[in-house]
């Protein structure tokens, strides 16, 4: 996992590799079926880190990420599509995989219909989002609650939420009846990204992001190693153990065969 964190500092600011390394945790103890098909894949960075081979496809609005993830060689395919309208024909993938997509996507019941849809019987669906419970993490999470407090944290959300464009912050339950609703069913799930996490994400979001492209500047020198000591004793204490709850869930959900 350390080597794994390492890589992922090197690529994203450190709340993003933070965030990541809790989802590569939990999605490394999963079998996949192939064919796979990597849902909003972007780049592909965090899928190369997570599957040593190449998977079958990948699929993204974005075509310049697209471009980069295939000649990255992280997927034998790539496709510019809408998830809420798979160009694909029913009951052919083994394994839909998605990491923190759907949160973003407006109509995100029609983007389950459609990998329900496209999945095979018995196939599986991977994916992360953030919970229900992120908010209430991002100041102060050990603090009493007090509408005051209450107050600064939807305002923090709401900045945090506007600049990444994410939607949708569901219980289990929700995404479990979403999941049914598209004919499949939840098989498990996990929660990731613990408070103290979840609020070391919050706050070193504005920091992380402003001093990255000095970082991967930096990357290039000898100061690497020095660079990397630093931010892993800081993130590794944060990535131990399982969260009970969790800013984040990731989720496991399968089609009946």
């Amino acid at each position: 996992m350390e080597k794994a964190l390492e890589e992922l500092l090197t690529q994203v600011p450190p709340d993003n590799a933070l965030w990541k390394i809790w989802e590569y945790q939990a999605f490394r103890e999963e079998e996949i079926i192939p064919p796979v098909l990597d849902l909003g894949c972007g780049d592909g960075k965090f899928t190369r880190s997570l599957f040593p081979t190449p998977l079958d496809l990948g699929l993204d609005l974005n075509k310049g990420r697209l471009k980069k993830a295939l000649s990255a060689h992280v997927y034998r395919f790539v496709l510019q599509a809408d998830a809420c309208s798979l160009p694909f024909r029913d009951n052919y993938f083994g394994t839909v995989f998605s990491a923190c997509v759907l949160e973003h996507i407006p109509r995100v019941e029609l983007a389950v219909k459609e990998v329900g849809r496209v999945l095979k019987p018995g196939g599986k669906f991977l994916f992360s989002v953030p919970s229900h419970c992120l908010e209430r993490y991002l100041l102060a999470p050990e603090a009493k609650s007090s509408p005051w407090l209450s107050f600064l944290r939807r305002g923090f959300a709401f900045v945090i939420n506007s600049i990444l464009s994410m939607r949708h912050f569901y219980p289990p339950s929700y995404w479990s009846a979403l999941l049914t609703g598209a004919g499949m069913r939840l098989s498990h799930f996990r929660y990731i990204l613990p408070p103290k996490a979840a609020a070391f994400w919050a706050h070193s979001f504005f920091w992380g992001n402003a001093i990255f492209p000095t970082l991967f500047l930096l990357y290039q020198t000898s100061l690497k190693p020095a660079i990397l000591r630093v931010f892993l004793a800081a993130l590794l204490p944060l990535v131990k153990g399982s969260a009970v709850e969790g800013g984040a869930l990731v989720i496991v959900a399968e089609k009946p065969g």
